[in-house]
């Protein structure tokens, strides 16, 4: 079992490379893998601390838990696979997964998105041709979340529309946390929306394991591993119960994955 004194130099140790297949067609990329149970994982694990079981709540703090998936991770699913990836990849490639409250008081009332784990901001943000508003938070160890597309304005860069109450507000963001920030699990990010590019309001979470810091220039990460946020959410697993993935640079699709979020056929938010 690779050993080292960083998180990085464990990582390392785990270079191998793997490559994936779909049926009737060529291999699609090499990856590395952190398979679940590895003690790099615990040690995240550990450094994240608590979280919350939900994604986002009502104004009056009570949590909205029911969801349904719109787009998986590390591939869109079933009729969504339309949207192209503001990445630039296939429209399949997806770093994060897309939810949807089964509440829908959403369209009525303002429901804010939440921080499942405790942390620090680190990145605020507006990119109106890809996560719209959208925050990073540091959780410790190199881990951190993304949580985008959250209100306001450059609504619908894909056509989706944002709730008749976040009306009247230009191009301004509900974005309601700043870098520097340390929040808590459950702590108000801000309000749920469609900014960027965004089919339908949703929330687009990404798990990200990083092993060189972020790179906040490009607004990207190095030596990066995604996890998939519904295998925890509704699945029950913890941090390192969960196969995380490296995605190349190519942007490929990955397919044929034992630990990653089921397909969906259903019509949704991207």
């Amino acid at each position: 079992m690779p050993t080292g004194d960083s998180a990085a130099d464990v990582v390392s140790g785990y270079q191998r490379t793997l490559v994936f297949t779909q049926s009737g067609a060529l291999p699609y990329q090499y990856m590395s893998v952190l398979e679940a149970g590895d003690p790099l994982l615990q040690a995240v694990e550990q450094s994240a601390g608590d979280r919350v079981d939900y994604v986002w709540v009502k104004e009056d703090g009570t949590p909205i838990k029911e969801y349904r998936k719109t787009s998986t991770f590390p591939q869109r699913g079933g009729t969504v696979s339309r949207v192209e990836d503001h990445t630039g990849g296939t429209g399949d490639y997806h770093m994060g997964t897309d939810l949807v409250p089964m509440d829908t008081s959403y369209k009525s009332e303002p429901v804010y998105q939440v921080a499942i784990w405790g942390g620090t901001v680190i990145k605020v943000g507006d990119n109106p041709t890809g996560w719209g508003h959208y925050v990073v938070i540091d959780h410790g160890n190199n881990f951190y979340t993304r949580y985008a597309h959250l209100g306001y304005g450059n609504a619908g860069a894909l056509g989706g529309k944002a709730p008749v109450w976040q009306s009247g507000h230009g191009n301004e963001s509900s974005v309601t946390v700043k870098v520097g920030d340390v929040v808590k699990p459950g702590d108000k990010l801000g309000y749920v929306g469609t900014t960027g590019s965004s089919s339908g309001v949703h929330a687009h979470i990404e798990l990200i394991l990083c092993t060189e810091g972020f790179n906040d220039g490009a607004n990207r990460f190095l030596n990066y591993y995604y996890g998939g946020v519904d295998n925890i959410l509704r699945g029950g697993k913890s941090l390192s119960e969960i196969t995380w993935y490296q995605i190349k640079g190519d942007k490929s699709v990955i397919t044929d994955m034992a630990d990653w979020d089921t397909l969906v056929s259903e019509e949704g938010a991207a």
